[in-house]
């Protein structure tokens, strides 16, 4: 959690996504690392990591406090989700990345949450099933690291017996994050 939404690389993203999408979007707004450390951003927004991650906990949220607001969807674009059991390619040749990516993980913490906390391994929460909305557009990147996750995320939804239905499309040939810079 480095930039905000406000920053140079994701507006005009978002903007562009707004735009062609005829909906309203909400971003988030949080203070940001190193200085406040994870959970922070979640704790204030009562339960919010960023991007995809910061939409799952606040669409759970909408699920169990129904407010005036009729949320038909979330769009996902490359979640960072994590687990501390390594899967697929995280056994063998994405060995070393995923062990970065935990490493990250708790330096960003600073141990006050592991990698399977629900804010970074939907899987392990147990309120999965009251998403609040009915559809989840799921983008992911053919050679994005963070796409066995989001496979998983995608199964774990389905599984849970949340009444919803997650379109997954993928990106070929893309890494993570492609789309923040051909916009």
């Amino acid at each position: 959690m480095t930039e905000s939404s406000a920053s140079t690389t994701y507006h005009p993203t978002l903007n562009l996504i707004t735009a062609a999408s005829n909906v309203i979007t909400v971003s988030v707004d949080y203070r940001l690392a190193p200085e406040y450390p994870i959970p922070t951003p979640y704790e204030e927004q009562s339960r919010e990591s960023s991007g995809a991650n910061i939409a799952h906990s606040m669409a759970i949220l909408v699920g169990l406090n129904p407010i005036n607001v009729n949320l038909k969807g979330v769009i996902m674009l490359q979640p960072y989700f994590q687990g501390k059991d390594p899967i697929g390619p995280e056994l063998g040749k994405d060995r070393d990345f995923k062990a970065l990516a935990d490493l990250m993980w708790k330096l960003a913490g600073r141990g006050r949450i592991g990698l399977d906390d629900p804010l970074l391994n939907p899987a392990m929460d147990p309120l999965i099933s009251d998403f609040g909305c009915s559809k989840i557009l799921l983008r992911v990147a053919e050679k994005d690291k963070f796409t066995v996750r989001s496979l998983n995320y995608k199964k774990d939804m389905e599984k849970s017996g949340w009444n919803g239905r997650v379109e997954l499309m993928e990106s070929k040939g893309e890494r993570h994050g492609f789309f923040l810079f051909n916009t």
